[in-house]
């Protein structure tokens, strides 16, 4: 069977495509992947001394970020291994091709691990404004102050949490099904980052836990201040 298109993340993934793809792994050292870069980079951590604008800091961000869902990419990483060349010719599938399925199975067994209350899409939509914000600003990053730079990674984290929502929020239920009933085998197969729901590392803990504010660097945590013993008040004459 000959595939002549990409696979993307809002596309099912049929049993022949899965089929193929179990055939080429199994045949691969370790009956695994091979190794990638990480398709969900950390959150955002720019150096204090960044002369770029906030705005230009950001689109760089963005670009990186979408960099590692792009199969073409991930496609060159592919060519250099013999092996899986080798067992992609007898399939008939292209890197490209190969890399669009691991890509569309990856995003599913993420999408599984996000609890069913979350809703994505109200995430993704909250994030817009704030970004457009980040997008616009055209200070140079590094003539803001410590507070004023952290304030601006903060709401840097919602990039993350934009992409990852918009792109699991596509995954189509074919898939979700697909990756529960194959879940042993993917789970040995796929790169680990693949294994547990992304949005865990980029939550907002403010939200979350109600807390009424925030600790800055340079304020210290208030876990670091000593306790000491109240004065004993003795008795009044």
């Amino acid at each position: 069977m000959e595939f002549t298109e990409v696979k993307r993340v809002h596309e099912p993934v049929t049993a022949a495509e899965f089929a193929s793809v179990m055939r080429i792994v199994n045949e691969l050292p370790d009956q695994r992947f091979p190794a990638i870069p990480p398709v969900f980079l950390p959150p955002p951590q720019w150096n204090e001394g960044r002369t770029l604008t906030v705005g230009g800091l950001y689109e760089e961000e963005l670009r990186l970020r979408e960099d590692g869902w792009n199969s073409a990419r991930l496609a060159l990483v592919f060519e250099r291994d013999k092996i899986l060349m080798r067992e992609l010719r007898k399939e008939f599938l292209t890197p490209e091709q190969f890399a669009g399925l691991m890509l569309t199975l990856g995003a599913a067994m993420c999408r599984n691990e996000v609890p069913d209350g979350v809703d994505l899409a109200a995430l993704s939509e909250r994030a817009r404004s704030i970004l457009e914000e980040l997008a616009r600003d055209l200070t140079p990053f590094s003539t803001l102050s410590r507070e004023a730079q952290f304030s601006v990674l903060q709401k840097a984290m919602w990039l993350p949490r934009k992409l990852r929502a918009d792109k699991l929020k596509q995954v189509p239920l074919e898939n979700q099904e697909l990756a529960r009933k194959h879940h042993d085998w993917l789970i040995k197969a796929l790169p680990e980052e693949f294994h547990s729901n992304p949005m865990d590392e980029i939550r907002d803990l403010l939200e979350e836990r109600g807390m009424p504010f925030e600790e800055l660097p340079d304020s210290g945590s208030d876990e670091d201040i000593p306790w000491q013993q109240p004065a004993q008040v003795g008795p009044r004459n």
